[in-house]
Formats: C-alpha cells, sequence, structure tokens
C-alpha cells in the first residue's frame, strides 16, 4: 500500500460513509480493508463510531475539539498509517466525534465489563479476512457478519455466523469449533470448509477433513468434495459431491464454470457485483459455461456471455435483464 493512500485512508473513510467517494475512491476503500486484519479493525471501529454517533444525536454533546481528540484516541490507526487533516471532510468527522464520548459510554456498557465479551466482524461491500482468538482463519463474504467470544472456552469454541463465510479451523481435538447458523449448527475440530446461510438454507462445502451438519431432526457428516444444503426443520436433505469449485469467487476472485448452468454464475456475480438479474427466457437459465473469469469487470464478463451465446443484456440500475 503507497504512502499516499495510508495519508489519504480517513478522509476517503469519510467519504464512504456520507455516500460521496466515487467509485475509484470506494474500490481504495475496499481494497485497504481486505489488505489485513488490522486495517479492517480500524474500518469496523470507524465505521462503529459513525453509526452510534448519527443514532445518538447532538444532545449534550463536549466541544468540538475535545471530542476529535478523543476520536483519534480511540481510534488508532493500523502501523504504518497516519492520522491526517480533512479537506471539507474534517467538520463532519468532528460532528459525529462531538457524539463520541455518550455514543462509546453505550457501547462500552453493552460489549465490556472491564474485559470485552465478544466480537462482531461485519463485513459490507468489502470481502474481509480475520484471525480469531484461537488462530482460526476467517474469510468473510461481503455483506455477512461472525460473531464470536473475545476468549474462547476451555470446552468448545463458539461462533455464530450470517451470511457467507470460508473458515480454516486450527486443530484442537479437545476444543471443537462450532458455528451456528439460524438453520443449522456446524462441527469440528480442525478443517477447511465453507458455509453459506442466506434464504433460510445453510449450505456447507468441505475442502479438508471431517464436518458435521446439524438441525433439530438430522445430523449429516461431510467429508472432502461433499456439501449438503439444510433448512432449520429438514430431515431429507443428503449429502452431495461438489463437483465445482464456483463458490470460492470471493475468496480467489476467480468465477471458475465447468460446465456451470447461467443461472448459477449469475447468482454468484449478483453477491460479487451488487445487482439483480432477470431472465427474458427461462431457457437462458439452463445454458452451460465451461470458462474462467480472473477478477474482470462486469461488464467484461456479461460481454463474453452475450457473445457465447448469442444473447443481449441490458442495465437498469442495479438491474440487468438477459434476454
Amino acid at each position: 500500500m503507497s504512502e499516499d493512500i495510508h495519508d489519504t485512508i480517513d478522509d476517503l473513510l469519510v467519504k464512504v460513509m456520507l455516500g460521496e467517494a466515487s467509485p475509484g475512491e470506494e474500490t481504495t476503500v475496499r481494497d485497504w480493508i481486505a489488505a489485513s486484519s488490522e486495517n479492517n479493525r480500524y474500518y469496523q471501529q470507524f465505521r462503529q463510531i459513525w453509526q452510534q454517533s448519527r443514532i445518538l444525536g447532538p444532545e449534550n454533546a463536549p466541544g468540538e475539539e475535545e471530542a476529535w481528540q478523543k476520536l483519534q484516541l480511540r481510534i488508532q490507526p493500523p502501523a504504518g498509517a497516519k492520522v491526517v487533516t480533512f479537506s471539507r471532510y474534517r467538520g463532519v468527522a468532528i460532528a459525529a466525534a462531538v457524539i463520541l464520548v455518550a455514543a462509546t459510554f453505550i457501547v462500552s456498557l453493552l460489549v465490556y465489563d472491564g474485559t470485552p465479551k465478544e466480537s462482531r466482524l461485519v463485513s459490507t461491500n468489502a470481502v474481509i479476512h480475520d484471525t480469531l482468538p484461537d488462530g482460526s482463519i476467517i474469510t468473510l463474504n461481503k455483506n455477512s457478519s461472525l460473531t464470536f467470544p473475545a476468549r474462547f472456552n476451555d470446552d468448545q469454541r463458539l461462533v455464530s455466523l450470517q451470511g457467507e463465510a470460508f473458515f480454516n479451523v486450527s486443530p484442537d481435538p479437545g476444543r471443537p469449533f462450532i458455528i451456528t447458523t439460524d438453520e443449522a449448527t456446524v462441527r469440528v475440530t480442525g478443517t477447511s470448509f465453507n458455509v453459506n446461510s442466506r434464504e433460510a438454507v445453510t449450505t456447507v462445502i468441505v475442502e479438508s477433513g471431517t464436518v458435521v451438519v446439524s438441525n433439530p431432526k438430522q445430523a449429516i457428516t461431510l467429508k472432502p468434495k461433499q456439501k449438503v444444503s439444510i433448512a432449520k426443520k429438514d430431515t431429507t436433505a443428503r449429502v452431495q459431491m461438489q463437483t465445482n469449485v464456483l463458490y470460492n469467487y470471493y475468496r480467489t476472485r476467480q468465477f471458475v464454470c465447468r460446465n456451470t448452468p447461467l443461472m448459477e454464475l449469475t447468482e454468484k456475480l449478483s453477491l460479487a457485483y451488487n445487482v439483480q438479474f432477470r431472465f427474458g427466457r427461462e431457457q437462458i437459465k439452463d445454458l452451460r459455461l465451461t470458462t474462467t473469469f480472473n477478477d474482470q469487470s462486469l461488464e467484461t464478463i456479461l460481454n463474453i456471455v452475450s457473445a457465447t451465446f448469442g444473447i443481449t443484456w441490458v442495465q437498469t440500475g442495479d438491474t440487468i435483464l438477459l434476454k
């Protein structure tokens, strides 16, 4: 990361919070957040304080300069970063900082009692990477969150997931790693796997080791290259072979299609590029594609798909029609 980016990151974060960042600036911020766990923590702190400042309002706020100094003390930049002077955005940041004393006090009452009780890792418009207290490594997809204790206890390592994440769990046979979602519980001791919990279904895909996925009605054991999709009260879930690696797109920045239905590809493109797809003809959904898109723009991908199948695409806002 260049020195110029470090010098301007606070300014860019404020612009993102205000919704005034250009597409290029949003990309810079996303890449910076994804570059390290320290950057992500700094962003989460910044965002949390910003949101709290909007909720609490300006009543009984301290002086601007005093609050600004407290903001700088509470949000320490990652190693190598610098605190910079804002241009036109410094006044906005000070306005948020003015409310900081009350905001952080309330957050502290909820989360702290001398020591942290739990942490929450949240991704919005960027994929983020972090290391949990036990050394397990997580990649959190966009629009997802993971809640975990600041320190795992001696009996188990319990976390809660909303959305999608890839886990590389640090081995500890005496202390199982347990993930809860709205629909299922995933239990392991040391393995790597993907968990996607969206639209009332949890899908687990295993890359290494053994994973047990359960709900109140059944428990299913998965081995490498196997997957299962399970609902909360499902009694019919069955193990399937995982025949492609398209699910890994958010980790690798590659969309790997191997005789993949276009419907399946567009589902991943929707999540990656924050768009929605519609189909002018049902038959288009079943068109199959074999290729790899390596971190290419959405426009490039759609142009290739269009040329391959002799179809057209039209974008209106965040909706794309294939016809």
